[in-house]
């Protein structure tokens, strides 16, 4: 029931946040109790929530994870694979490195980060991210192959360059900042090091990506 989800999210939550995100997270799980119950009655798979045991508070704590259409993941795929296909990125800078990033409660909280094949990836594990290629090619496959930019059970994040309108420096912040279309507004990382300079490289690095996979999406489309 909703008042036994409320008890044992109030007591996992209690002192953490403020009411109005207590609030939020509470509708959220209620929310995902009355569609799993449809779901229980039709043999369906059911969704994590703080009673199956599938929420952690880096779930709780994480900004909203993209979640891509068919036709949206399938238009993102082509373009990347289409810009694969026409260029060389070898002279594009690596791009890696401990940040901090910001979760929708103001904290800030440790992520290693890097950018290959068009698209940024951030993880509580380093040693997910710095196991070569493979790895990291595996976790941008599964977000074209499901849509959601965090598979389930993963601790990989993967935003695809396309999704990023521009990627701009503010008081050592490094900020990215959707397109219009989509709900998710920013996303907001900086160095652990507190290092302004790092910040700038770091952002400078990224948007050398952005701004080379934008050109030749738009000769391409030409």
């Amino acid at each position: 029931s909703a008042s036994r989800i409320e008890a044992k999210a109030m007591g996992f939550l209690r002192g953490s946040l403020p009411p109005k995100q207590r609030l939020e997270v509470l509708q959220n799980e209620v929310r995902i109790r009355s569609k799993n119950a449809q779901k229980l009655k039709n043999g369906e798979k059911q969704e994590g929530g703080f009673r199956s045991g599938k929420t952690s508070p880096l779930d709780l704590g994480e900004s909203m994870i993209f979640n891509f259409t068919t036709e949206e993941r399938k238009k993102f795929d082509g373009r990347r694979k289409n810009v694969n296909r026409a260029t060389s990125i070898s002279n594009l800078p690596e791009v890696s490195g401990m940040m901090k990033k910001r979760n929708r409660w103001g904290r800030w909280q440790d992520r290693y980060i890097c950018v290959h094949d068009y698209c940024l990836l951030y993880s509580t594990n380093k040693e997910s991210l710095v196991k070569g290629h493979k790895v990291l090619q595996e976790a941008i496959n599964q977000l074209y192959a499901t849509g959601l930019s965090r598979a389930r059970g993963s601790d990989i994040t993967v935003i695809p360059l396309e999704v990023i309108d521009v990627v701009t420096f503010n008081k050592a912040k490094v900020i990215f900042k959707m397109k219009k279309e989509w709900k998710k507004k920013e996303i907001v990382f900086r160095v652990s090091s507190g290092n302004p300079y790092e910040s700038v490289q770091f952002c400078n690095g990224v948007k050398s990506h952005l701004d080379f996979y934008n050109s030749q999406t738009s000769k391409l489309s030409q």
